[in-house]
């Protein structure tokens, strides 16, 4: 941040992201999508360690953008071949960075910019309905462990999560092409936060999985991100053609600050830290809805780490 500016950003930040949008700087674009509490917010701030990205906060957070608000629930069903041009115009505002809403930019205090990074948490859902319209998007879908994002929601619950997975039941489209076989399950689950947010967790990992093709996006495990993050975040940049040359000591000191939506320590610092904290009874209803979904071996759960073999066999299969 240039200094002696600092109260009068969200005055000249429109002006700014603007002129880099009429200068053609935002031609490189980002998306990083995630459950809430997958630490979408602290990946980001490792992959734009060196801010050269302007980036978009959750700009299909209905709460910070009331544009979204009016055309589409949280976590909304796009079938991929969907032409609706209300929700095409709000989604080309803000994956060309032509949006300007201070509470999505807050972060970014830069003249210029080399692109758009947008971090979102209510888009699983209509993933490969963006990737449809919007090929030149870079992808990074990230996976955390079920039990700690679920962990983390109850811990903040008065945050803007869904909180009652039924409301799925009223999306007609989602119900036909993926949930159908599921509508007992949804329909009958118990009044417990806990197996609420697995439901939930399955539903938005499930449909994206099915939907989407293995070269579409580029899966990454939070928790391999926290047990090596310099090797993965280096290999996650190249991929998205970053260059990190000259990154090293931003990177370590991004990787130890605390992000700006972390609330408790990093549940993967202390694997299997939910065992403990969720009744017996609990962690077994949550592996038969995990079971229901086939996704009950993405997580080897003695060690709550991801299982590879068992992700490329369900990724991407149609």
């Amino acid at each position: 941040m240039i200094k002696g500016l600092k109260q009068y950003w969200p005055t000249i930040r429109p002006i700014i992201n603007t002129a880099n949008y009429f200068a053609n700087r935002y031609h490189k674009k980002i998306w990083l999508i995630g459950d809430g509490r997958s630490g979408t917010t602290w990946v980001s701030s490792l992959i734009n360690v060196n801010r050269r990205y302007r980036e978009l906060f959750e700009p299909f957070n209905p709460k910070f953008n009331p544009q979204y608000a009016n055309l589409m629930q949280p976590n909304q069903y796009l079938r991929p071949d969907s032409n609706n041009t209300e929700i095409l115009s709000l989604a080309t505002n803000i994956f060309t960075g032509k949006i300007n809403i201070n509470k999505v930019d807050e972060a970014n205090n830069s003249l210029f910019y080399d692109g758009l990074l947008i971090k979102d948490i209510f888009s699983n859902l209509f993933v490969k309905w963006a990737i449809n319209h919007f090929p030149e998007l870079k992808v990074v879908f990230l996976i955390r462990n079920p039990f700690d994002v679920a962990l983390s929601k109850q811990n903040l619950k008065h945050w803007n999560w869904l909180i009652d997975p039924t409301n799925f039941l009223t999306q007609q489209t989602l119900m036909d092409d993926y949930l159908s076989p599921y509508y007992d399950l949804i329909a009958s689950i118990e009044d417990d936060f806990i197996l609420k947010q697995i439901l939930t967790w399955s539903i938005l990992h499930y449909v994206p999985f099915k939907m989407i093709e293995p070269n579409d996006a580029y899966p990454v495990f939070y928790e391999e991100l926290v047990n090596d993050p310099v090797f993965q975040v280096k290999q996650l940049r190249m991929q998205l053609g970053i260059n990190s040359d000259g990154i090293e000591d931003k990177l370590h000191k991004a990787i130890t600050k605390t992000s700006r939506t972390q609330r408790t320590s990093r549940a993967s610092d202390n694997p299997g830290y939910w065992k403990n904290e969720i009744p017996g009874k609990t962690i077994d209803a949550s592996f038969r809805i995990l079971e229901e979904f086939n996704l009950l071996h993405l997580y080897d759960f003695n060690t709550s780490m991801p299982v590879h073999s068992h992700f490329r066999a369900i990724y991407g299969k149609h």
